[in-house]
């Protein structure tokens, strides 16, 4: 066991004080927020339970691109990389595709993927 005091972990030995500083609150820490990967995505290099920081305030894609997570049509909800080779491109599984204006207009950027972290066995 770590130097951590008991006190600072409750009955399950989860690090309280770790906890709080991992678990962001997304609508405090809209610029810096950590948020757990409920399901895995391939094309985005994403697994369950990745920890990943997000930056809620990024609306639209900038410069030359990213990984963003977007709502398409307001249904769908999702991890995408977008890069501009001259003009805006979008990766799913089948590809790397051109973003159209009709394939924007359905676009809303919920906010830009910072970093992934990924747990490690060792």
């Amino acid at each position: 066991m770590t130097s951590l005091v008991q006190s600072e972990m409750n009955s399950s030995g989860f690090d309280l004080r770790l906890g709080a500083l991992l678990f962001s609150n997304p609508q405090r820490d809209r610029d810096n927020a950590i948020v757990v990967a409920q399901h895995h995505d391939l094309t985005a290099g994403i697994e369950a339970n990745d920890l990943l920081r997000i930056d809620f305030t990024v609306n639209k894609i900038e410069g030359e691109g990213g990984l963003y997570v977007i709502t398409q049509d307001d249904e769908w909800i999702g991890y995408r990389f977008f890069q501009r080779m001259p003009n805006l491109h979008m990766r799913d599984s089948t590809g790397c595709h051109p973003v159209t204006e009709d394939i924007l207009k359905s676009i809303k950027v919920v906010g830009k993927v910072k970093d992934i972290y990924r747990p490690r066995l060792n």
